[in-house]
């Protein structure tokens, strides 16, 4: 409201016309906002500003980059102690949570607006890792709590970082004769993260286009937004990342974890953690994770899905000198080798394709034939291996969407990697 009493109303200005109201020209390439002081204009609500604030955005960059074109913005973020929805739904298909302090209690505040944006329908999001204030110290954050942010991140739909004081992953090493380094431990979780893009594509487009979030919080739905006093305080931060990934953030330090292992439909009844894959947990099994090492961070692979992941070392693929970050792997993960190795083929010899596993099995990398073939002769073998494997229904569909979701002109090379842990 201004000052004198009257009515802000927001309106609309093409160049050389201009009109009252919400009416988008989306062949038009360039506009502005232009506030109107009027006494007859009318209140416009926070939700309708919001809308149309981030939907011409969104309007205006497709018309003037093509219909690919994406913004970033925030889903549910806190103004004090209130919850509020910013984007609409329609425009987030990723963005982040907000400003937060560079402290585990500003980790905490982060992950409470994750769990609201997720239950709100937000499809993919992030945070600033490290927090975006300014903390106490010289570099603003403890090595501690970047790393545990980080982790957080990389096992999000949006990695990013940046904010007030010191980021760069390296300065938290001077002084330090610690191994792995700061630097090392940043980088293998930025390269996990890219690990993740196929994955994350596949589960983030999956969950746009049906109305929901790519994350799913494991603590129950309590909705805060728009209250006034928040009371907000969930009995587990953890979550699924899709369907087959389990994370559970750490918000302390020195590190210590609860986590209990879910029952996902469809899926086996067993969990792999991520940092080191012969570790095995059954659904409903309860663990406490102490004394974590900083590299070691809590997250879990469900088992007897296939993981649409790019490859990580060239060394994961013998023949591959040619590794490139178009690639895709499919990696299974069997819940124990105490069976005898049995082979399985699926051949077509009309494409040049051999794609092989063996159970219980260390590794196995298949397509050991013609290295690109049809995106029709993948999803193909993708259904076979599925059959052969025993695998749950959801890793055809995922794996297949994956291939596609690639978005190459030219069909991507396709390797499947199985690797089955040790029981423990």
């Amino acid at each position: 409201m201004p000052s004198d009493g009257g009515t802000l109303r927001w309106t609309r200005c093409w160049p050389r016309e201009s009109t009252a109201g919400s009416a988008t020209e989306p062949t038009r390439t360039s506009w502005s906002w232009r506030a109107a002081h009027t006494a007859r204009g009318g209140h416009v609500s926070h939700r309708r500003y919001a809308d149309d604030y981030y939907g011409d955005f969104l309007d205006h960059t497709r018309a003037y980059r093509g219909s690919e074109a994406l913004i970033m913005s925030r889903p549910v973020d806190a103004l004090g102690p209130v919850y509020l929805k910013f984007s609409p739904r329609r425009v987030m298909f990723s963005g982040w949570v907000g400003d937060a302090d560079p402290s585990f209690s500003g980790l905490v505040d982060t992950l409470k607006r994750y769990l609201q944006s997720a239950w709100a329908g937000y499809a993919n999001f992030g945070s600033d890792i490290g927090g975006y204030r300014h903390g106490n110290g010289t570099l603003g954050r403890t090595k501690e709590l970047f790393i545990r942010w980080a982790q957080l991140g990389a096992f999000s739909p949006l990695m990013e970082n940046g904010g007030n004081g010191e980021h760069r992953p390296w300065a938290f090493d001077a002084n330090s004769t610690a191994t792995p380094s700061i630097e090392d431990i940043y980088r293998g979780l930025v390269l996990t993260h890219y690990q993740l893009v196929p994955y994350l594509l596949t589960t983030g487009t999956l969950a746009y286009n049906e109305n929901r979030s790519s994350l799913l919080p494991l603590a129950p739905h309590e909705d805060f937004i728009d209250k006034i006093i928040d009371d907000f305080r969930p009995p587990t931060y953890n979550y699924m990342l899709g369907a087959d990934i389990l994370v559970a953030p750490v918000t302390s330090h020195p590190a210590s974890v609860n986590v209990t292992f879910p029952r996902v439909a469809g899926g086996n009844e067993t969990f792999v953690a991520w940092w080191n894959r012969s570790l095995v947990y059954y659904v409903g099994q309860s663990v406490e994770f102490r004394e974590l090492e900083l590299h070691q961070f809590t997250a879990f692979l469900r088992t007897g899905v296939l993981f649409p992941l790019r490859p990580r070392w060239s060394s994961e693929v013998p023949f591959s000198n040619r590794v490139r970050s178009h690639w895709l792997q499919l990696h299974v993960y069997h819940p124990s080798a105490t069976t005898e190795p049995r082979p399985v083929q699926v051949v077509d010899d009309s494409h040049g394709l051999v794609a092989a596993y063996w159970r219980a099995c260390a590794c196995v990398c298949c397509f050991l034939g013609t290295l690109i073939c049809s995106h029709v002769v993948q999803a193909r073998a993708v259904r076979q291996c599925s059959r052969l494997l025993h695998l749950t229904p959801s890793s055809q569909r995922i794996a297949s969407r994956a291939l596609w979701a690639t978005r190459h002109a030219q069909p991507v090379p396709l390797v499947i990697v199985a690797t089955p842990p040790t029981a423990t």
